[in-house]
């Protein structure tokens, strides 16, 4: 019985085969498309900016650098800042990207005695790898890397610390070309900051919006 069925399975074939034509195409198995290109790309930001200082039970009575024109018991200092950013995308994994952010305007100071403005600059400057994942037009991304903070005041020291920094963002691709991007990015995060607050917990971060262009035809 067995070779009857196999027997009539090769005429059913042929019999196909012959009204083809006896012409067979191999069928081809679809291979994912990876995407592998290099992309470099620049961009433009505003970042608000934010060093807030844990004061705890702690106040100095006595401060040594000079001419000082923020008050000792200063818990937050705000700034406005444009962002400059510049990056190379390897894949669509992974990436590396420099940022330099400046405030402009005056910083505002929020104290135990009340809020006011004064002369300086609050910047940074970094450079991050870039992990991400691309779901259609959606990328989110973190951020890893190494930085420096600098806080320039009316006075005869700029004050810095350089360290670890991270963020955690996402963007969105308006065409090939042009997309939007929001992030987090916490840029500072240790006791005092270089001695201008002794013995207390500072942390320097800032909230980013901004715009890219990317240049696919580079490569």
């Amino acid at each position: 019985m067995k070779k009857i069925a196999l027997s009539l399975v090769s005429v059913v074939a042929l019999s196909n085969f012959a009204m083809a034509g006896g012409d067979i195409s191999p069928v081809v198995a679809p291979v994912a498309e990876v995407q592998s290109k290099n992309v470099v790309y620049v961009g433009v930001g505003y970042s608000a900016m934010n060093m807030d200082i844990d004061h705890g039970t702690y106040f100095s009575d006595n401060f040594t650098h000079g001419a000082y024109p923020l008050d000792q018991t200063a818990t937050d200092i705000d700034a406005n800042a444009f962002m400059l950013l510049a990056g190379y995308k390897y894949n669509q994994y992974i990436g590396l990207e420099y940022r330099y952010t400046r405030s402009f305007g005056d910083l505002e100071v929020d104290s135990e005695s009340g809020s006011y403005d004064v002369s300086g600059e609050l910047s940074n400057s970094a450079i991050y790898l870039k992990p991400s994942y691309t779901y259609e037009n959606l990328n989110l991304y973190g951020l890893l890397g190494y930085g420096r903070v600098l806080l320039s005041l009316d006075t005869p020291s700029d004050y810095s610390e350089s360290g670890l920094q991270w963020g955690l963002g996402a963007s969105y691709n308006i065409n090939e070309e042009v997309s939007v991007f929001v992030d987090y990015t916490n840029l500072y995060d240790g006791e005092e900051f270089d001695g201008l607050y002794p013995m207390q917990d500072v942390t320097v971060d800032s909230i980013n919006i901004g715009v890219i262009y990317s240049f696919t035809d580079l490569f």
